[in-house]
């Protein structure tokens, strides 16, 4: 029996137990190297790191720090009055 490994979207694998000849489509037999967020590239046949997000914040998140900035303006100008 052989190991396989079955690359996910948008990264990842999943390990499949292989008996029998050939790789089915979607399979392949080269081992994924011990990196974050894996993605295999059927045309290079090679794992590459897949890229990072953009994380952009939500809009509650983004109130949030707008309000810590206005909070840190008011300390600071506080501060020199004081």
């Amino acid at each position: 029996m052989k190991r396989l490994y079955e690359p996910l979207e948008p990264y990842g694998f999943n390990i499949v137990a292989y008996e029998g000849e050939g790789i089915s489509d979607g399979l392949t037999d080269i081992e994924p190297p011990a990196i974050l967020r894996p993605k295999f590239n059927f045309d290079t046949q090679k794992w590459e790191t897949a890229p990072e997000a953009p994380i952009e914040p939500s809009d509650m998140q983004q109130i949030v720090i707008q309000q810590a900035k206005t909070i840190a303006q008011m300390q600071s100008v506080m501060i020199q009055q004081g």
